[in-house]
């Protein structure tokens, strides 16, 4: 089934991918609660979360070494997408690396000097 192009149905995609995402989520955390105890999963987040906030970090200090100035917002988000699907694929210098470059066309930030704040 496809939607129609136009403003309302770029919200109604939205909403659907928000919604699914959000109840896929839910149901992963239901599941895990009735194998695991609370305090397992309260403290697996709470290490999930420090992880990526190192690995945030670790993306603005290679943003400052090679010299970029990039939007916080998009740093973050190419951050987190590459950091994510490089850890689901399994081979993170490659497929996160790959994802970052793609998606980091940012102003003040030329993609010659991306790889190079990648890999550091």
């Amino acid at each position: 089934m496809t939607l129609p192009k136009g403003a309302a149905s770029a919200r109604l995609r939205r909403l659907l991918a928000i919604s699914a995402t959000i109840s896929i989520g839910g149901l992963g955390v239901a599941a895990l609660y009735h194998l695991l105890s609370s305090w397992v999963i309260v403290a697996a987040l709470a290490v999930t979360a420090v992880d990526f906030v190192v690995l945030f970090a670790n993306d603005f200090g290679a943003l400052r070494y090679a010299g970029a100035s990039a939007p916080v917002t998009s740093t973050l988000l190419a951050s987190f997408c590459g950091y994510a699907l490089g850890n689901f694929i399994g081979f993170g210098a490659l497929s996160g690396g790959a994802c970052v470059t793609a998606s980091t066309a940012l102003p003040g930030c030329p993609r010659t000097r991306l790889p190079a704040s990648r890999s550091i």
